[in-house]
């Protein structure tokens, strides 16, 4: 995502990430880096399904490029997604 001029924060919203298979919860990282250096900007690790669930990043700097990445810690089968808000503007 990029973010536009005077943009200090921007939202991850209605988080959902599940374990498919009985006992196999998500595990994983859910984190912002900025595209050009890879610094961590933000990151929340997860022991567990989560299911709608959102957070504000602050500490933005305009006119940059950030990544969401979602890591996986395990070789469970997961399902999910995630929105973004920003001022700026978003691509996969």
């Amino acid at each position: 995502m990029y973010t536009n001029s005077g943009v200090k924060s921007l939202q991850i919203t209605d988080v959902q990430m599940v374990g498919v298979h009985d006992g196999e919860p998500a595990y994983f990282t859910l984190k912002v880096t900025d595209f050009t250096t890879g610094n961590v900007l933000w990151s929340k690790t997860f022991t567990e399904d989560v299911k709608g669930r959102s957070w504000d990043v602050s500490n933005v700097v305009p006119g940059r490029t950030y990544q969401v990445i979602i890591e996986s810690h395990t070789n469970n089968d997961t399902d999910g997604g995630f929105w973004l808000t920003v001022d700026g503007y978003a691509y996969q």
